[in-house]
């Protein structure tokens, strides 16, 4: 539940015009135009008070939920690949390596379900269009990033058993890189940017940079009081 009101709020400040017809169609304005940063703030603060009545240690709860959140959140880019929610790159009509696939370069997004672009000759009914460009899967190239970094995550795991926490800290990072490389070559259209400084960025590069901040403070302070004492 907090999960998707965080979602909600997240894509709300960053979107209101989202929810428009929020009284015609509150269900499908719920689950439409989600932000996984906002979900993942807020139940991550809901997680930490069910741990502190529950007394779990709350760094070796949040060590132990960081690998699955990285892969449900490429699981869940693969989604938006499949049916097209306007969750796509810019656009890339540059020549493909022939090493490369054409599913992993380019794609026009056929029957999108925000039936965006023009109409596709001979198609009748819903979702019947495709972009006039082609542009950047981003999905696909998110859900590779994502397992990637589950993947690692695992495999460090019994190294820094010693450091509790140290996996949370480490997902913060990678996962703020992961976001913040990606959102380069997202289609940014339709989004708010937020002048910071002099420079123009989105929520979702701010939320990025904070978790790489706050994942490298994080990480030292956990080195400073759990490496062994010298003799």
């Amino acid at each position: 539940v907090l999960g998707v009101l965080g979602a909600n709020l997240f894509n709300y400040l960053e979107n209101p015009e989202d929810y428009s017809t929020f009284m015609q169609d509150p269900i499908g304005s719920l689950f439409s135009g989600l932000s996984v940063f906002g979900g993942l703030i807020c139940a991550g603060i809901g997680f930490g008070v069910y741990a502190y009545f529950k007394k779990i240690h709350i760094l070796h709860f949040f060590d132990s939920v960081a690998p699955g959140y990285i892969l449900a959140n490429g699981i869940g880019r693969l989604g938006c690949q499949v049916r097209g929610d306007g969750d796509w790159g810019i656009v890339n009509v540059a020549p493909k390596p022939s090493f490369i696939p054409q599913f992993l370069w380019s794609d026009d997004y056929a029957h999108n379900i925000i039936n965006a672009g023009v109409p596709i000759p001979g198609c009748e009914g819903n979702f019947c269009t495709h972009l006039v460009l082609p542009v950047y899967p981003t999905p696909i190239y998110e859900f590779i990033q994502c397992a990637l970094i589950c993947i690692f995550l695992l495999a460090i795991r019994k190294k820094v058993t010693h450091l509790p926490g140290m996996i949370f800290a480490v997902f913060l990072i990678l996962n703020g890189i992961q976001r913040f490389s990606i959102e380069k070559i997202r289609d940014i259209s339709d989004r708010n940017l937020i002048n910071i400084a002099g420079f123009h960025l989105k929520q979702a590069e701010i939320i990025a940079i904070g978790m790489v901040l706050v994942g490298i403070v994080l990480s030292v302070i956990l080195v400073r009081i759990y490496q062994p004492k010298k003799a």
